[in-house]
């Protein structure tokens, strides 16, 4: 390769790794906008690795106080005022040319609207007129539910039975003149097509069901006049409640008023055609509805004594106060309650008082420091009571004055007085109550005073004297 060759394949070569540079700049500056690598130092973990993000959720936490109280002793429920349920007129029989008006309170004998031109009162029983009742007519309870309307109104003075007399004839040929009937219309025949009838009086229309110039169709829904309250009740609840329990009261004006359960109801019945069960509930009637009318059906406060409930103190805890959130537990703040536990860290001393702190208690009653106080980590203080089997050590754990030595079987190293010098009341007592003292006893050394027995001859050497006596003439 010649010299002007080698020199354009260095220019070439210089081209060329300037572009590569190039392209390698402009790929990492895209990366590095892509990715933003200075976010990464916020994204560090716990244990000190890079890469992965953690979300990290920052609340405020609000801390109310627990105090400490007499729970009240009772349930209060959200209940309403209302009548009874509403039921439907039955069809009228003829055209309905008046109407009457939502919310009218009206009587026995009084009308509820008109028919063809006449007035149809309002009657009431616990069953339906179902046949016309004249002359010839047999024995029934419907004559006698004829004769007891007919009675409240004035008409009928004779005694109400089964039977129609003419008392009952001339009673209804009274009241149809009442209506404003004349001539031919006033037959002493009572048609069961010209009243409506109610299970009680007085009632109240709740709705207006017809429009006039119908026919056969219902006119109007009514209620009964007696207010009550009604509450709606947990499963729980209603196990709980039954009918006679006490229960208050308490209306729009803050006014209450001391009443029972009438009757507490289970629930669970189905109702409708899609078979939707009722909830339980239980209802309050009002003896005096004096101190209900006023108001009509609203939202009261029903208050019912928990009998079973504890009188006690116990801590109460705002219901504001519970702090709930998915997948943790509650959170609340409890005052201080004196404990014996007592968190401290290493290196501390643990310097509660007594009452707190079961060394300070060992120690107080000791007169020395319990085993395993001091600071965390140290090791424990060595005890100084008795040791079985050695001296008593004779440096920094020896007895102080005041404190009492550990008792060593045959010794005085302790420093305590020998048997014979201690006082009376502290000898032991023998068996029989008297102090026997063996020689010795005692003693350092307790084997001083034992007497061994004279070494004898030998049994196979007798002594000089003894061959002597025996060789000795008689």
């Amino acid at each position: 390769m010649t010299r002007t060759e080698a020199r354009r394949f260095g220019k070439h070569r210089r081209i060329v790794t300037m572009i590569i540079a190039a392209i390698a700049v402009i790929g990492l500056a895209a990366v590095c906008v892509a990715v933003r690598p200075w976010t990464l130092a916020g994204h560090v973990t716990a244990t000190g690795q890079t890469g992965r993000s953690q979300q990290v959720d920052v609340s405020t936490l609000r801390t109310q106080e627990v105090t400490k109280g007499v729970l009240n002793a009772e349930t209060r429920l959200g209940a309403s005022l209302q009548y009874d349920d509403a039921s439907d007129f039955a069809a009228a029989s003829g055209t309905i040319t008046q109407l009457p008006v939502a919310g009218k309170q009206i009587n026995t004998g009084e009308q509820v609207y008109e028919m063809d031109g006449a007035p149809v009162p309002l009657f009431h029983g616990d069953r339906p007129f179902w046949r016309t009742i004249g002359d010839g007519v047999s024995d029934g309870p419907d004559v006698t539910q004829l004769e007891q309307n007919l009675q409240e109104l004035g008409f009928y003075g004779g005694e109400v039975g089964p039977h129609f007399n003419w008392l009952t004839r001339e009673a209804i040929r009274q009241w149809q003149r009442s209506l404003g009937l004349t001539g031919d219309a006033v037959t002493g025949t009572f048609d069961p097509n010209t009243v409506p009838l109610a299970a009680a009086a007085p009632i109240r229309i709740t709705a207006v069901n017809a429009k006039l110039g119908q026919s056969q169709v219902s006119p109007a829904s009514y209620t009964g006049v007696t207010l009550h309250a009604q509450a709606t009740l947990t499963a729980t609840q209603a196990a709980m409640f039954k009918a006679g329990d006490k229960a208050q009261v308490v209306l729009p004006d803050n006014t209450t008023v001391e009443t029972t359960l009438a009757s507490v109801d289970q629930g669970g019945q189905k109702i409708g055609d899609n078979g939707q069960a009722t909830q339980p509930s239980a209802r309050i009637d009002f003896p005096d509805q004096s101190q209900v009318a006023a108001f009509g059906p609203t939202a009261v406060q029903v208050i019912i004594p928990n009998a079973d409930a504890s009188t006690g103190e116990a801590l109460i805890v705002p219901v504001t106060a519970l702090i709930a959130s998915a997948g943790r537990a509650h959170r609340l703040r409890v005052p201080a309650v004196p404990s014996d536990r007592h968190r401290i860290r290493l290196g501390e001393r643990d310097d509660r008082p007594a009452i707190h702190n079961p060394a300070a208690r060992r120690t107080s009653a000791t007169g020395r420091r319990g085993v395993g106080t001091g600071r965390i980590g140290e090791p424990p203080a060595s005890p100084a009571g008795p040791v079985v089997g050695r001296r008593t050590a004779a440096c920094g754990h020896r007895p102080r004055p005041g404190q009492t030595a550990g008792h060593h079987l045959r010794r005085r190293a302790d420093r305590r007085a020998g048997l014979r010098n201690r006082p009376h009341h502290r000898r032991p007592a023998a068996h029989g109550g008297r102090f026997r003292r063996k020689p010795g006893h005692g003693h350092p050394r307790p084997d001083h005073r034992r007497t061994f027995p004279q070494a004898s001859a030998h049994p196979r050497r007798p002594s000089h004297r003894t061959r002597q006596a025996e060789s000795s003439p008689l």
